[in-house]
């Protein structure tokens, strides 16, 4: 038990995460970190620029892997020789 424990009145059961660990809430800080500008991108915007971004990604990862299975066929070409 913490020595400084005793000088506080329990917490009631209810307000303790899990049944032991004590709650501290606090205020939320104001919302000086929102992006306002990305608030305006509309729902179909939104979607095209997660779809470029999706294919870009797709498009890299076959480009890579057709260039491992490419290098790993050379190579057993030229250990074969």
């Amino acid at each position: 038990m913490k020595p400084w424990t005793w000088l506080r009145p329990p917490f009631p059961q209810q307000m303790k995460f899990r049944g032991t660990h004590a709650l501290k809430l606090s205020p939320a800080p104001e919302p000086s970190n929102i992006l306002w500008e990305n608030l305006e991108t509309s729902g179909p915007s939104l979607f095209v620029r997660k779809f470029i971004t999706s294919m870009v990604t797709f498009s890299m990862l076959a480009i890579s892997l057709a260039i491992i299975v490419a290098v790993t066929a050379s190579k057993a070409e030229v250990s074969a020789i």
